[in-house]
């Protein structure tokens, strides 16, 4: 990692991350899915990084909406560019269909403008839950390691969350390999229900 000073995820049960990290979740409803992902945007925002979600389609509104219930100048963050909420649609299929080389200089480019912009880093969070096939499975996992490979180096944490019902049991475990940490809800709450399963990177850390 390139800075051994830790950063807030804001992810009760989750301790600090470095810069570089490239964590996964595994989440079954939307409630799940904003209680994980807003708390990780908030932590964010509140100590000076660059924010971007990505939201299943015609979820922008609502997690602005979440966001802002417990960060009311979330509004604020986005008018001064430090936060972006976009669809999927908006973000992987900008050009009609999903380009993995094109997602991730999408992705690379804003990690490089929030320092540019007075930012410490970026952090990002993004949800493929359109993929359906094994090809659709394929080339994300291409465009997952591609991330992986690169975050390492970079003032970036970020976080992918995975809605159980599209995955099956080996395309989960092909989303190990690319990521440092793998996020999975113990019981039926959040908090300190929380699990992690710490998948050793090319660093020997988590």
């Amino acid at each position: 990692m390139i800075n051994p000073v830790a950063r807030r995820v804001g992810i009760p049960g989750k301790k600090g991350v470095q810069w570089g990290e490239h964590l996964c979740a595994f989440f079954n409803t939307k409630t799940d899915l904003l209680n994980l992902v807003v708390p990780y945007i908030k932590a964010g925002l509140e100590d000076n990084e660059f924010c971007l979600w990505i939201t299943e389609d015609n979820m922008e509104q609502e997690a602005m909406e979440a966001l802002q219930h417990v960060l009311p100048e979330a509004p604020h963050c986005a008018s001064r560019n430090q936060l972006e909420i976009l669809s999927a649609s908006q973000w992987y299929f900008s050009g009609g269909r999903f380009d993995a080389g094109k997602s991730f200089k999408n992705w690379a480019a804003r990690g490089r403008a929030a320092e540019a912009n007075g930012f410490v880093g970026a952090r990002t969070t993004g949800s493929p839950f359109w993929l359906q096939s094994e090809q659709d499975w394929h080339q994300f996992l291409m465009y997952e390691q591609a991330v992986h490979e690169s975050i390492e180096t970079e003032r970036v944490i970020s976080l992918c969350t995975y809605p159980v019902g599209i995955c099956s049991a080996q395309n989960m475990i092909g989303t190990f390999a690319s990521h440092h940490a793998v996020l999975m809800q113990h019981g039926g709450t959040w908090g300190d229900a929380w699990q992690c399963l710490e998948i050793r990177g090319r660093h020997g850390t988590a």
